[in-house]
């Protein structure tokens, strides 16, 4: 439930954590890092909460898988980077 300024209690947040950290590891593959995008998805609406009332879970939901695109993303391109600036190895 959203509250007039779109603040919301911490019980009201943390009623979400399996939801999101079970997604956000189907999209990362890494628990650490899911729970990672969760606390990020939290930070992220005690800072800039929902403009519209509604629904809070879905709202988290959305916050959280982009979070876990993006950090499944830079992890790629951090892979990909050190794979290419990695040194061949000496025989």
């Amino acid at each position: 439930m959203t509250h007039p300024g779109g603040s919301f209690t911490a019980e009201e947040l943390l009623e979400h954590a399996s939801f999101l950290t079970g997604l956000a590891r189907e999209l990362i593959g890494d628990s650490h890092a899911a729970e990672d995008a969760v606390q990020e998805a939290y930070a992220t609406a005690l800072e800039r909460p929902p403009r519209t009332a509604g629904s809070l879970r879905g709202w988290l939901a959305v916050v959280t898988s982009n979070l876990a695109r993006n950090a499944r993303r830079g992890g790629q391109r951090r892979f990909e980077r050190e794979h290419a600036a990695a040194r061949p190895e000496r025989e």
